[in-house]
């Protein structure tokens, strides 16, 4: 019995695969470039037109995301300047960085709000995924040390 229940669990997982989720879905930018490369479709010239406005469009809409907007290239030129500014060999708190740094003292200056404790820990995590800074935790506190 449950050798046959196993069975099932196995087939249900595999059929749920199959049923409910389609590999290689077309987009629309490779529906129309089908259409207009087709040379078996014959086009007017008007609908030709109308369907490569069609395909600039569709494709413009998904390039949006590739370009910095300002906030995430102000956020990558603090990370830079906080990894520059930390000490070697010295293991810092958040509340620790945003005291000391000149970089959030900069900040502070140019925004209206104040350096969070929030913005910094997620500046903190850029460096830490990288590598570049290492985290560790010490009787429920968190400190950054420049990783050498």
């Amino acid at each position: 019995m449950i050798q046959y229940n196993q069975q099932v669990k196995d087939t249900l997982k595999n059929q749920k695969g199959i049923d409910t989720m389609e590999k290689n879905k077309m987009t629309y930018a490779q529906a129309i470039s089908a259409v207009l490369n087709d040379e078996a479709i014959s086009l007017t010239d008007e609908v030709r037109g109308k369907l490569e406005q069609l395909l600039t469009s569709v494709s413009k809409s998904h390039k949006k995301g590739e370009g910095q907007t300002a906030q995430q290239a102000e956020n990558a030129q603090m990370v830079e300047q906080i990894f520059q500014q930390m000490e070697s060999n010295r293991a810092y708190s958040i509340a620790e960085l945003i005291k000391e740094l000149p970089v959030v003292a900069e900040f502070n200056q140019k925004h209206e709000n104040e350096m969070s404790t929030q913005r910094m820990a997620n500046l903190m995590k850029v460096l830490v995924d990288g590598g570049r800074i290492t985290k560790t935790t010490e009787k429920r506190k968190v400190y950054y040390t420049k990783a050498d």
